[in-house]
C-alpha cells in the first residue's frame, strides 16, 4: 500500500515483521524522541535503569528489521550529568525541536525518569530530585511536574509518554518516605489540562517503588524490560505492543515481582488523556 502526502511527493512503506505486514503507515513512519534521566542520589540503579530504557530501541528504527519508527533520536542524562539544570535544559529542548520544525504532529515523545519524587512547598507541587538535590534547597535543586514539564509536554503537537520509576528504595528495600503522598492524584489532576499525554508511574499513593540487587533495576523498570524486551507484553501475538498492553503487563507482574522480593504492595498506575492505545514497541 503506498499514500502520497498532500503535495503527492512522499509515499508511505509497509513495515514487515517476520515476513508479514504489522504496520501501513498512511504518510511516513514516524519519529521517535527519546529522553531518558536516571540522577544517582541514593539509590542503586536509577542511572541503570535509564541506560537499559533507552536502550530497549535501538532497534526499532528503520535502519532495522523491526522499522516501526523512521528515526529515533535519544538522549541520556545520568549521574553527574542528571542535575537539575541539565534536566530543565533537556526538557526544553524539546520545545526547541517543535519550533524548528524536527518534532511534528506524526512523531512520539517519551520521556522517562527514574528518581525521587516529593511533594513539597505550601502550593504542594510535584517535584523530581536532581543529581544536586539539596533538601534543604528544594525549590533549585528539583524540577516541578507542573511548571518544568507539563508546560513543555502540553506545547508539544504530537503524542507524549512518560514513565516515573519514582524510586524510594535503597539496596534493602523502601525507606520510609512521604515523598509519594498525593503524586499521582496531583499527576491525574494536572493531566487533564491538554490531550495526548499518558504518565505511566511506578507506584500508588503511600506506595513505595522498589529497587533490588535481584533485578539490578527498579521494579518497575525491570517490569519494562521484561514486557518490552523479552516480548511478555505481546498478549495478542501479533509482534506489536501497544501502550495498553504494556500498562496490562505491569500492573500484574510489577506487584508479583514486589511481593516476592520483598512482600510489599506496589502497584503501577497509567493515567492518560487522549493518548490512545498507540503502537509502542515492535517484537522480533
Amino acid at each position: 500500500v503506498a499514500v502520497s502526502n498532500a503535495a503527492g511527493k512522499r509515499k508511505s512503506k509497509p513495515l514487515f515483521i517476520q515476513g508479514k505486514t504489522a504496520l501501513v503507515a498512511t504518510a511516513t513512519q514516524p519519529n521517535l524522541h527519546l529522553l531518558a534521566i536516571g540522577p544517582k542520589l541514593d539509590l542503586n540503579y536509577t542511572e541503570k535503569d535509564a541506560q537499559d530504557f533507552a536502550q530497549l530501541f535501538n532497534n526499532q528504527s528503520s535502519e532495522s528489521k523491526l522499522g516501526l519508527y523512521n528515526k529515533i533520536e535519544t538522549q541520556l542524562l545520568t549521574g553527574t550529568k542528571a542535575k537539575t539544570l541539565d534536566i530543565s535544559k533537556a526538557i526544553n529542548h524539546l520545545r526547541v525541536k517543535m519550533e524548528t520544525g524536527n518534532i511534528t504532529s506524526n512523531d512520539l515523545v517519551i520521556l522517562f525518569i527514574s528518581s525521587h519524587g516529593l511533594i513539597s512547598g505550601e502550593e504542594r507541587k510535584f517535584r523530581i530530585e536532581g543529581e544536586d538535590f539539596d533538601p534543604d534547597n528544594p525549590k533549585f535543586t528539583s524540577i516541578v511536574y507542573e511548571e518544568d514539564i507539563l508546560p513543555v509536554l502540553n506545547d508539544l503537537p504530537c503524542k507524549k509518554l512518560l514513565f516515573i520509576d519514582a524510586c524510594h528504595s535503597g539496596i534493602g528495600g523502601a525507606k520510609s518516605s512521604q515523598r509519594t503522598m498525593s503524586i499521582n492524584r496531583a499527576i491525574s489532576r494536572l493531566n487533564k489540562q491538554r490531550a495526548g499525554l499518558a504518565v505511566i508511574s511506578s507506584s500508588r499513593e503511600n506506595e513505595a517503588s522498589f529497587e533490588d540487587k535481584h533485578w539490578e533495576n527498579g521494579a518497575f523498570t525491570e517490569g519494562i524490560l521484561r514486557g518490552l524486551g523479552q516480548g511478555l507484553a505481546d498478549t495478542d501475538q501479533d509482534k506489536v505492543i501497544t501502550v495498553n498492553e504494556l500498562y496490562d503487563y505491569l500492573k500484574i507482574q510489577v506487584p508479583k515481582m514486589v511481593q516476592k522480593e520483598k512482600n510489599k504492595p506496589q502497584h503501577p498506575i497509567m493515567i492518560s488523556n487522549g493518548m490512545g492505545n498507540i503502537p509502542l514497541f515492535a517484537v522480533e
